[in-house]
């Protein structure tokens, strides 16, 4: 029964232990919405507001080069682009649009490779998540993206 009790308990630091590690693991990130982006990836014109139909690209920068592990050599993995829609609280009404983008690790800075533009006026709430996110957490409750911004989008 102690060796039970002590399995038991090791298995649960064991589990806390990793949920705090992953959570430390996944690296913040600014998320930019501009105009374009240059060829260092920089973000040409950023906005915080654009009229319906403007074509804009979103862009996120890390403060350190990205990895995923102790890699030499670029890695492939996968940033997943969420818009939310807002509700006149601030609260994400419904998922109004999402990208996947397909990149290479050890680089500071990354951006859709095309220009997307918003079809609807209201507030948008951007995300920059790790591939394979679940869309269970609404609310602002995401605890594991990368970087999230907010933007007006008017007539």
């Amino acid at each position: 029964m102690k060796a039970l009790k002590l399995f038991t308990f090791l298995f649960i630091i064991l589990m806390v232990q990793k949920t705090v590690y992953s959570q430390k693991t996944i690296p913040e990130g600014i998320v930019t919405v501009c105009e374009n982006t240059d060829d260092g990836v920089n973000p040409i014109n950023p906005k915080t507001t654009v009229k319906v139909g403007e074509l804009v690209v979103y862009q996120i920068a890390f403060e350190n080069k990205y990895k995923i592990g102790n890699e030499t050599e670029p890695e492939m993995f996968f940033i997943d682009w969420k818009i939310y829609q807002l509700d006149k609280d601030g609260n994400e009404e419904y998922l109004y649009g999402e990208k996947t983008m397909t990149v290479n690790s050890l680089y500071r800075r990354y951006a859709l490779p095309e220009q997307l533009y918003y079809t609807t006026p209201g507030r948008y709430r951007i995300y920059a998540l790790p591939s394979g996110w679940s869309d269970k957490d609404l609310s602002g409750n995401k605890n594991k993206y990368y970087g999230v911004t907010e933007i007006d989008v008017v007539e």
